[in-house]
């Protein structure tokens, strides 16, 4: 899907012209839950959609039953396995979708990878890029990848903590995660698992309406008493 972008951070073009060939998103998995902080996150509605161009060798293949696989390691993340991989001139575009939603606000995600340029002439990528429904508002985006030197930044650079700041809080978001490897005709690129992960936004301090009421009082009071003060401190003419 980003192949034009990737491939113009090289000196080179690794892509073939022939186009992918692919199939309609199918569904993989079944509907693991989180519990964060207090609050569950479910998931549901994964999909997964495959494409590729060239010869050479690579996977998922497909999206069948165990091509994808989809763990929690942890309380709060979410784990792909498929050991994504291509090579000797497949190009290979892994397109995940999926629905979370929270009973407390999300206020941020995670995304990493462990992605690795086996050897030659290979580029590849994860585009994370958050909805708020499936076809809705686009609040949150990030790139982790490995450029044609072979160096990968498996947590995004810029933010330095992996985050994808997302522009709101949330309960229902629609995620949708593009895998993308190139290869040219002696490269080779994998990646084993794709981690995300969710942040639960901190509560926002409610004051209460007799605090507010407290606080005025308090500051008339003070007002009075450093008027008093002047009048005693002003010198007799």
């Amino acid at each position: 899907m980003r192949k034009n972008t990737l491939l113009a951070l090289g000196a080179f073009t690794l892509a073939t012209a022939a186009p992918m060939a692919g199939a309609q998103a199918v569904p993989i998995l079944p509907s693991p839950t989180l519990h964060l902080a207090g609050s569950a996150l479910t998931f549901g509605n994964f999909t997964c959609n495959v494409t590729t161009s060239g010869g050479g060798l690579g996977g998922p293949a497909s999206c069948n039953a165990g091509a994808i696989d989809v763990s929690t390691p942890d309380s709060n993340r979410l784990r792909f396995n498929a050991g994504f991989a291509a090579a000797a001139g497949r190009d290979q575009d892994v397109t995940i979708t999926y629905d979370v939603s929270s009973t407390s606000p999300i206020g941020e995600i995670d995304l990493s990878w462990d992605g690795a340029v086996l050897f030659g002439m290979a580029i590849g990528s994860v585009t994370e890029s958050v909805y708020t429904d499936l076809g809705g508002l686009l609040v949150g985006q990030l790139v982790v990848s490995c450029d044609l030197s072979g160096k990968c930044d498996h947590a995004d650079p810029f933010l330095e903590s992996s985050d994808i700041p997302l522009r709101g809080i949330f309960t229902f978001l629609h995620i949708e995660k593009d895998v993308l490897l190139l290869t040219g005709p002696t490269g080779g690129i994998t990646t084993s698992f794709i981690d995300q992960s969710f942040h639960i936004a901190p509560p926002t301090p409610i004051t209460e309406p007799h605090s507010n009421l407290a606080l005025l009082g308090l500051g008339f009071v003070g007002l009075g008493l450093a008027r008093n003060l002047r009048a005693r401190a002003k010198p007799i003419q």
